[in-house]
C-alpha cells in the first residue's frame, strides 16, 4: 500500500523546556512526512529560538515557524496551518506532546 506524505501542525506557545524534545519525536517518525509547520502564538519564552535551532540542525523534513501576530488560540492556530498545507493529509500535534516511538504516523 502507498504511503502517503502528510503535512504534520504543531502549535506552539511557551514550550521551551519540551519542545526539542517534541520536534525529535516528530522527525524521527518513520512515516514519510513532508512538511511540519510550526504555528507560534506569540511565546514569550524561547521556544522560537528552540525551534529555528533545531530546524538548522534537521534539513531531513522541511520545516517552517509561522508567528501569529498575537495569541488566537489552538484550534485558530490548526486552521491556518491546514490552509497552508502543501499535503491532502494532516497531523494536529501539540507542542507539549511528543510522539513515544518513531512508529506512531504508521
Amino acid at each position: 500500500m502507498k504511503q502517503l506524505a502528510v503535512t504534520v501542525i504543531v502549535t506552539v506557545y511557551n514550550v521551551e523546556s519540551l519542545f526539542e524534545q517534541v520536534l525529535q519525536s516528530l522527525v524521527s517518525q518513520t512515516y514519510p512526512i513532508r512538511e511540519i509547520l510550526l504555528i507560534d502564538n506569540r511565546s514569550t519564552d524561547r521556544s522560537v529560538a528552540v525551534a529555528e535551532k533545531f530546524i538548522k540542525q534537521h534539513k531531513r523534513i522541511p520545516m517552517r515557524i509561522v508567528q501569529r501576530e498575537r495569541t488566537y488560540g489552538v484550534s485558530d492556530s490548526y486552521n491556518l496551518g491546514a490552509e497552508l498545507a502543501k499535503t491532502e493529509y494532516i497531523v494536529t500535534l501539540h507542542s507539549d506532546s511528543s510522539l513515544p516511538t518513531k512508529y506512531e504516523l504508521e
